[in-house]
């Protein structure tokens, strides 16, 4: 059944359009998102096309941590652009501190990630996906949980985060962040890449691991919480993005969130004289 986003006009709602799937924001005026989408987000389709063989889509299969993935041609420099310029929407960070990043890449320009960003691939498994803006989120037990020297959790500290299978992206801090170490792929130099350089999939990596958010990971769901504050952390989940039953596994994993913003955790504490 198709969806429609209501539109607001003083007191009058109606129906707008019709919502075409996949999971919206908008992250720039309107004539700055459709170029964006007019140069770079067919590409970031094909790109999804030549690795969804890969996609592990039953969490009751087996699989090795990574696994390969299929070769074929694509514009690394139009990838990134379409994923990095639609991370605008999560999360104001990329537009307050790096707006000539951010206008650079809109334009095409080769331009450096700026200071300790990292973003990273891999492969999204599951039906369910999420994306969300700037969240620090770490285990707090089971066998995936890691300490710093300082003997503090580490986990992910992300700018912003797409999970939507075939592919996961990681935007992060890097050095903060466990993705690099937990095998995903440094894909940060893609953004020096002209968008109109061809490439082959295997000039980068011939394996990607295979994840899920850790929200979304059955058994990892119940160590894993996030802090964040909700004017920097939109969230957008589906349990099912071919519109199916949801795994059972995953709908569990849905309903024990471990969740709190910073906001809450400072009430928590002022109630408890902290």
């Amino acid at each position: 059944m198709p969806e429609y986003k209501l539109m607001s006009d003083g007191d009058v709602v109606s129906i707008g359009r019709q919502r075409l799937g996949g999971i919206h924001f908008l992250g720039h005026c309107r004539p700055c998102n459709s170029r964006i989408g007019e140069r770079y987000d067919k590409s970031y389709g094909e790109f999804a096309d030549i690795l969804r063989p890969s996609w592990v889509k039953d969490w009751r299969i087996a699989c090795p941590p990574k696994i390969e993935v299929p070769d074929g041609a694509f514009n690394p420099g139009k990838v990134i652009r379409s994923i990095l310029l639609g991370m605008c929407a999560l999360t104001p960070f990329m537009q307050q501190y790096h707006s000539d990043f951010v206008k650079k890449l809109m334009s095409g320009e080769s331009v450096a990630l700026p200071g300790d960003l990292k973003l990273y691939l891999a492969l999204a498994r599951g039906m369910s996906a999420r994306v969300n803006g700037t969240v620090a989120g770490f285990y707090i037990g089971g066998p995936k949980q890691k300490r710093g020297v300082d003997g503090l959790p580490r986990g992910i500290n992300a700018v912003a985060s797409v999970y939507f299978p075939p592919l996961a992206w990681e935007l992060v801090h890097d050095g903060t962040s466990i993705v690099g170490e937990d095998g995903w792929v440094d894909v940060s130099e893609w953004s020096e890449r002209a968008p109109c350089e061809t490439h082959q999939v295997s000039e980068f990596f011939t394996e990607l691991p295979v994840v899920a958010h850790p929200q979304h990971t059955p058994g990892d769901h119940e160590y894993w919480i996030e802090l964040f504050a909700n004017d920097l952390a939109p969230f957008s989940e589906c349990m099912n993005i071919l519109n199916q039953n949801p795994d059972p596994l995953t709908r569990r994993a849905f309903e024990e969130k471990a969740t709190i913003s910073v906001e809450e955790l400072e009430q928590l504490k002022r109630r408890r004289g902290y």
